[in-house]
């Protein structure tokens, strides 16, 4: 299925897309400049068009179809559907902007031959998309690939990475293509440039043995869009999928995807590439296969005496089979033209850069269709490309402007020539990457001056980097992830590309880290003489306001600072780094690695005090109450109730010198005990607790109005409290009190607004439990408003309570008997709903499924039956009951949809047998976790009574 927001999914003009991809797919690399010629209008234009950004006039519809080789027939055709799409609805308000999307797996490649008559460079030979080479080896990989994708579990996930150049991705070909009976789809992120493919149909896949989903690049996706992706339809047809990622390294991203894959029951594993040839024989044998496919396509006859290095077959280093390769390609080239080859590895990428010169030099001086480019201007478009990647027509110009090209020739003739040099993957694209990657980050370093090998570099370069960056009219280029992403790569090798670009850059403009997401943040972090200084840098900047796709690469960032200051820092220093580290950790996710560390934090602080015992209590406090928290998070609540007390007493034990940081400390560490014992349902403790940190808040407040905040959240969390006991007059007093200290702190404090929507919200709830109907109205509306506008910006935080407070304010008005009011702020909670369950199951499936079978059941009380069935079979059966369906945490949540179904069902005999069904998967649910969970032996029970009442039902129909 093809998600990607350049695809239109309407009428005549998703018509018109299939009809340009059969056009595209019989005409061979039509140029898109000579396209717009003859079809009268722009290139930019043909290349939006093409690519499903534009919808074209009939009149030019017929016109480019033409131009594309369309015959009589499907010109004509052309102009029809460009009709039609003048007619086509308009995309529907708020649907989500697609940011991948998946196309049928194809690779058509062209006989290795063609690349030489077509004159292209030698590096091509090289480039895995031509696979010159015949596969080789990898049986053992192969092997457990496929026990992997034969297994009997529903969706799984399988990381391979490796060097660049280790042959990760001939590996997925060659297992894709063994695949049989199984759909092989591919993924691109919305990123890469990517020639419109045929779709895939959950119908198709629905009736093949399993889909086998590859993402190549894996590590530079989003974290969203990559948990977007596991989470897509498409990945619920019924059938078993296997996604096969593919990345260069696994490292904090991996982990962070890996913990999130585990929530969502998504079984996923890392299979690191091994070596192919470990030995010196296997080394050899992988040497001779590459240099007598080379010979032959070269023209060479006389290449049995071509050997490779000794040093080679002693050790090939990072890249194995591609650095084989090169030896062989060069070992053969230099025969060819009675040179002598470089013997040492390092030098390989050195030796083909000056060939692919001297190809371009060949293509300028020839005397028929010579390129008017001159070299040294192919040599910085060349390096233009590996930096930004692929683009369409139109920037693709603009990078080359941006960049200062500097030269006579056009900026369009540029882009014609590198298109003849590096033909693009994408006909519709414009300056495709020289390739294999690791040659290109060589390109890139040797450009930059400061290498102090032989052979040129451009000072140019420096000062193309620094264009390339955001400027005020393109605040965030398409291109960034890459660009940092590829400096990182060629600073590991050329450390020059570090202290002179990559460097300086992010010490001066750290936010450009966060900008190209984790993946290059992790890249830059693991470089091995990263300057503290940048990291440090990058450090003051890490987000208050966390979004979902950066806490990994942050993580790695604070993983690599810890490492550097560790071994320069005392005992309380180190204590107070593996907090901090920690804090990093559990906010990416990576749960047990934050648990280690503030258990060692706490050991650390512990050992200080036993060896010094005047020393301060307060760090291993602070401590204690990280590690309840942490602790909790794995419902290890008694053991966090032990670590809360204990950090409350030390903090009541510690010298009163300041008063107020000691009753700060104080009141933190009562808010830590009462979570503890709410955790455990230990509600009346839980509140003593709540209350002794209000009373302190209390005092606090009176000497110091920066300590309200504290004091509003301490009586917000009372009042909470209070209400779970049933004291809901002193909950309300309370609540109401949180809810004006908010309100007064709002106009110069905009960062208490959350605060004050939930204050509201539970306000309301505790009014509404008293019968104070319009007050709780009151306050349940400006939670909405609050949470409405709260949400526009940021839904991922905020949608869910934005869900909650509709539903408890629709629960109010039904109350007063405001029905039509109160079913329309329960259908808005629907909608928000539905967005957020679809979008995320894994983090929304338990608290959407419930809310929308409780929004399922107002409407049964309101006598909208219709609505009620939607609502709650949408519960069961919408995309967050594929989640729950696997999952063992939602097990009683799942249940409780189920029984409101069954519910709808029985008020109609005809359905009794539906309902039969679904009230015995409640049962087999409930059963399996009554073995782990006692408590819930009474919703195991009420289950199997609703079961033997619709059996009997059943039972006396058939009789009668």
């Amino acid at each position: 299925m093809d998600r990607d927001s350049r695809s239109p999914s309407y009428g005549g003009a998703r018509d018109l897309m299939d009809l340009w991809s059969q056009l595209l797919a019989r005409k061979s690399r039509p140029k898109v400049r000579q396209l717009a010629r003859q079809a009268q209008i722009s290139a930019g234009y043909v290349s939006e068009i093409l690519g499903g950004q534009k919808t074209p006039s009939p009149d030019v519809a017929e016109r480019l179809a033409a131009a594309l080789g369309a015959t009589p027939v499907e010109t004509r055709l052309a102009r029809f559907y460009a009709e039609r799409a003048q007619d086509d609805p308009k995309p529907p308000a708020r649907v989500p902007v697609a940011h991948y999307s998946v196309q049928t797996w194809s690779r058509a490649v062209p006989p290795a031959e063609t690349l030489i008559e077509n004159g292209m460079a030698l590096s091509a030979l090289l480039a895995e998309r031509y696979e010159v080479i015949d596969f080789f080896g990898r049986s053992d990989q192969l092997r457990e690939l496929g026990t992997w994708r034969d297994g009997r579990d529903d969706i799984t996930a399988k990381l391979i990475t490796g060097a660049g150049g280790e042959g990760k991705t001939r590996l997925a070909t060659y297992f894709a293509r063994q695949s049989k009976g199984w759909v092989v789809a591919e993924a691109f992120h919305g990123t890469q440039p990517h020639r419109p493919g045929r779709a895939v149909s959950a119908r198709r896949v629905s009736q093949a043995r399993g889909l086998l989903l590859i993402v190549d690049y894996a590590e530079r996706w989003p974290l969203t869009d990559l948990l977007d992706l596991v989470n897509d339809p498409l990945l619920a047809t019924g059938v078993p999928v296997r996604i096969l990622l593919i990345a260069r390294s696994g490292g904090t991203w991996w982990n962070v995807l890996h913990t999130r894959l585990e929530k969502s029951d998504v079984i996923a594993d890392h299979m690191p590439l091994p070596r192919i040839a470990p030995g010196r024989i296997d080394r050899l044998a992988v040497f001779d296969a590459a240099r007598d496919r080379f010979a032959e396509l070269l023209g060479m006859t006389e290449f049995q005496g071509i050997s490779p290095p000794s040093s080679l077959l002693e050790n090939a280093g990072p890249g194995q089979v591609l650095t084989l390769h090169m030896a062989a390609l060069i070992a053969v080239d230099a025969k060819k033209h009675g040179i002598r080859p470089p013997t040492d590895p390092a030098s390989f990428s050195r030796h083909l850069l000056e060939r692919e010169r001297d190809h371009w030099y060949a293509m300028h001086d020839k005397p028929q269709n010579r390129l008017p480019t001159p070299p040294s201007v192919m040599a910085r478009a060349v390096f233009a490309a590996t930096l930004t990647g692929p683009h369409d027509w139109d920037y693709g110009i603009s990078v080359l402007n941006r960049v200062g090209i500097g030269s006579d020739t056009s900026p369009e003739q540029i882009v014609d020539d590198h298109a003849i040099c590096y033909p693009p993957a994408d006909e519709l694209a414009v300056l495709e990457p020289l390739y294999p990657d690791r040659l290109a980050e060589d390109f890139v370093a040797l450009q930059i001056p400061g290498h102090g090998v032989p052979g040129p570099s451009d000072p140019w370069a420096s000062r193309a980097v620094q264009r390339l960056l955001p400027t005020l009219e393109d605040p965030t280029p398409t291109y960034l992830p890459r660009l940092v992403s590829v400096l990182a790569e060629a600073a590991g090798r050329w450390p020059h590309v570090g202290r002179s670009q990559l460097f300086p850059l992010l010490r001066t403009r750290p936010r450009l880290a966060f900008a190209a997401g984790s993946a290059a943040l992790a890249a830059v972090a693991s470089l091995p003489d990263i300057d503290v200084e940048v990291l440090e840098a990058i450090e003051t900047e890490f987000p208050s306001n966390w979004h979902s796709d950066v806490p990994a690469g942050i993580a790695a960032v604070a993983q690599r600072l810890t490492e550097l200051r560790l071994p320069t820092t005392d005992d309380r220093g180190r204590a107070f780094l593996y907090a901090r580290l920690g804090k990093w950790l559990g906010e990416a996710g990576l749960y047990e690695r934050a648990l280690a560390c503030s258990t060692k934090a706490a050991e650390i602080h512990r050992e200080v005090l036993e060896r010094n015992p005047r020393t301060s209590a307060g760090g291993l406090a602070a401590a204690l109450r990280n590690q309840a928290r942490d602790l909790a998070v794995f419902g290890r609540h008694e053991e966090a109730l032990h670590a809360a007390r204990e950090a409350l007493r030390l903090w009541q034990q510690m010298p009163q010198d300041d008063l107020d940081v000691y009753q700060h400390h104080v009141g933190q560490g009562f808010q830590a005990l009462s979570l503890a014992l709410s955790e455990l349902g230990r509600f009346d403790e839980a509140q003593a607790a709540t209350r002794s940190a209000a009373e302190i808040y209390e005092q606090l407040a009176v000497r110091d109005d920066s300590f309200e905040t504290y004091l509003a959240g301490a009586l917000h969390n009372l009042g909470v409290d209070l209400a779970r006991t049933g004291k809901y007059e002193e909950a309300a007093a309370s609540g109401q009190r949180a809810v004006d200290i908010y309100q007064r702190l709002l106009p110069r404090d905009g960062s208490v607004e959350p605060k004050l929507a939930a204050a509201l919200m539970s306000l309301g709830n505790h009014l509404s439990a008293l019968s104070q109907q319009e007050s709780a109205v009151v306050a349940g509306r400006n939670a909405v408003e609050i949470y409405r506008r709260l949400a526009s910006k940021n839904t991922a935080v905020y949608g869910l309570q934005l869900g909650m407070s509709l539903y408890n304010l629709a629960t109010t008005l039904f109350g007063m008997h405001e029905r039509a009011e109160s079913l329309k702020s329960a259908a808005e909670a629907l909608d928000v709903l539905r967005h957020l369950a679809a979008a995320d199951p894994a983090a929304y499936a338990s608290s959407s499924t419930m809310m929308l079978a409780k929004v399922g059941c107002l409407f049964l009380n309101a006598g909208q039956f219709d609505d009620a069935s939607v609502a709650i079979r949408e519960a069961i059966h919408g995309p967050a009951a594929h989640y729950l369906r696997r999952s063992k945490r939602h097990s009683r949540d799942f249940a409780e949809a189920l029984l409101q179904f069954v519910a709808i069902c029985a008020r109609d005999r005809c359905e009794l047998p539906v309902a039969l069904d679904a009230s015995t998967e409640a049962v087999r649910m409930l059963e399996s976790l009554a073995k782990t969970h006692p408590d819930s032996t009474s919703d195991l029970a009420r289950a199997k009574s609703i079961v033997a009442k619709l059996t009997a039902a059943i039972g006396s129909e058939s009789v009668g």
